[in-house]
């Protein structure tokens, strides 16, 4: 299952159905830091009230059960129809 969490004050977590796509993680071999974006379903707008003032530069840790995919910061969010968060490492 992959899960996302955020190193706020109270911490964040996030997993299906909330996560309903994971973009490709991207981790260039040229200078550039991975990245990733997470789109969370946002059908209700509790998401828009929770990343209204987002927690940019927080450590996000994104993991598909055990294993870490990327720890990064929080960079980007997008709010809509969905949350796209975008975490960079």
């Amino acid at each position: 299952m992959i899960t996302l969490a955020l190193a706020t004050e109270p911490p964040m977590t996030f997993s299906p159905p909330q996560i309903i796509s994971v973009g490709a993680l991207h981790r260039p071999l040229g200078g550039e830091n991975a990245n990733v974006s997470v789109d969370l379903d946002n059908a209700t707008g509790a998401f828009t009230r929770l990343f209204s003032d987002p927690p940019f530069l927080c450590e996000v840790t994104l993991m598909r059960d055990s294993d870490t995919l990327l720890r990064g910061s929080l960079s980007g969010v997008r709010l809509g129809a969905t949350v796209q968060l975008t975490v960079e490492a």
